[in-house]
């Protein structure tokens, strides 16, 4: 189950958006060959932050787009902020479009610590049961979703493990 912090995520894009319209305004004020260094720092850190946000999320076009854009940046230590604000845009586009196209589930707060458990029914079972270990953590996801019907589904394979150790 790919999970996030929302937190996490909003502050990256407000990041992004906030890099793109500093750019803009220093295009303006001083030019579009500007070299702003601290922008340049920022830009960075916060690719590095959405490559670790599109790893965790298994969204490899994401993670791409900040990969490179990371990368061209590092390698052009006096990129002007025109170019800047392009990558950017580029960043926060992809990000955008994961938002729009991505359908989000909310965990209420007393089932969030059933995300992605082994160890749900206890410490001894997955250590028992090797076998049973998926079935345990998607029972998990299942109750964290309130999908009941679905963990009952997973836990009787948790139960079946049990029966064919028997």
């Amino acid at each position: 189950m790919n999970h996030f912090n929302l937190i996490e995520f909003a502050r990256i894009l407000r990041t992004l958006q906030y890099g793109e319209s500093t750019c803009e305004s220093l295009e303006v004020i001083e030019g579009p060959a500007h070299v702003n260094e601290t922008l340049i720092a920022e830009a960075i850190k916060v690719f590095d932050n959405t490559m670790a946000l599109a790893k965790q999320l298994g969204n490899q076009d994401l993670y791409d787009i900040a990969a490179t854009s990371h990368t061209n940046v590092k390698n052009r230590p006096q990129l002007n902020v025109s170019g800047l604000r392009v990558y950017f845009q580029g960043v926060k586009d992809g990000i955008a479009k994961y938002a729009f196209y991505g359908k989000f589930l909310y965990i209420e707060k007393d089932r969030s610590g059933m995300l992605d458990k082994p160890d749900l029914l206890g410490s001894q079972i997955p250590l028992a049961f090797p076998n049973a270990i998926q079935d345990i953590r998607d029972a998990g996801n299942c109750l964290a979703a309130e999908c009941n019907t679905a963990a009952v589904f997973h836990l009787m394979r948790v139960v079946e493990w049990g029966l064919r150790y028997l």
